[in-house]
């Protein structure tokens, strides 16, 4: 009877399988303005580098791609807002100026490197990988500045979402800066003082406090 039952059960079974995908692919999560991935699902999975992608691990959840899974989120719940899950990064030239991204889903303004933590990933891994998908560059963290989930913000497409980002310190290891790709319009360093308008308030407490020197804040 236990054979019976167990071969009902098994067509209703969600299957994890790891894929890889071609570096000209971007990420599907990008098109909802960095809606990530949800964390709370806890089912282990087995997973693989994904080796265009530092750090980053794609996996199948159900039948489709974790990568999708905010969308099948979206696709029930709308503007709904949601809690979501990202991180920020600092980076500082020789000069101590600061690389800022002028970005293309906020129609041209300005903000720090940042992006959404994806399923399987640490905080960590994600800014190295967002740094490499949005400025070319290779980066490790040196050092977690503080933590922020004062923010609500609304996408153009209607998206509503609470952010809460660690804000960390990280430092170039190698690679040529490039705006080449579709989420940057251009990248530029400038002196911390002297830094364009950034686009949200949790971008510009990040830069408020790396001037102030603090460290270990959480707001």
């Amino acid at each position: 009877m236990a054979k019976t039952r167990l071969s009902r059960l098994r067509p209703l079974m969600f299957r994890f399988m790891p894929i890889t995908r071609s570096p000209a692919q971007k990420p599907a999560h990008k098109d909802l303005g960095r809606n990530g991935q949800n964390r709370a699902i806890t089912t282990k999975a087995t997973y693989a580098p994904v080796s265009n992608r530092v750090g980053s691990r794609l996996l199948f959840l159900g039948g489709f791609p974790l990568a999708d899974y905010i969308k099948q989120i979206r696709a029930k719940v709308g503007h709904t807002p949601l809690i979501m899950a990202g991180g920020i990064g600092i980076l500082t030239d020789e000069a101590g100026r600061v690389l800022f991204q002028q970005r293309s889903d906020f129609k041209g303004q300005w903000g720090l490197i940042s992006g959404t933590i994806e399923y399987g990933e640490t905080p960590a891994q994600t800014m190295i990988r967002e740094f490499k998908e949005e400025t070319n560059l290779t980066v490790k963290v040196v050092s977690l500045l503080g933590v922020d989930g004062d923010l609500t913000l609304t996408y153009p497409n209607g998206d509503v979402a609470q952010w809460l980002c660690p804000v960390f310190l990280v430092k170039q290891l190698g690679g040529e800066l490039s705006a080449d790709n579709d989420e940057t319009e251009q990248l530029q360093y400038f002196a911390p003082s002297e830094a364009p308008r950034l686009f949200n308030q949790q971008h510009r407490a990040a830069l408020a406090h790396f001037i102030a020197g603090e460290t270990g804040y959480f707001d």
